[in-house]
């Protein structure tokens, strides 16, 4: 049975994208857990460019205000994780 990730997205430069926060919400799966899986694809990648295509670093502001890793994932990067 296929599940259907209804994940927000929006436009940025151009790209769609949504944040790895949000697909761990959706997929109910740890952040910190889903960063390390989307580290060890953007490692396996041959150039910045190529993993950019899926994956590109950010940063967000908790709720106690500190600054917190994520990344911004392309439509490559959602069917990927899936």
């Amino acid at each position: 049975m296929n599940e259907v990730v209804n994940v927000k997205v929006e436009k940025i430069d151009n790209i769609l994208v949504t944040t790895s926060n949000r697909v761990a919400e959706e997929l109910e799966v740890n952040h910190k857990h889903l960063l390390e899986k989307i580290d060890n694809y953007v490692i396996k990648f041959s150039s910045a460019e190529l993993s950019a295509q899926f994956y590109i670093p950010s940063e967000y502001k908790t709720l106690n205000n500190r600054t917190s890793r994520n990344y911004l994932i392309t439509e490559k990067g959602v069917a990927q994780l899936i």
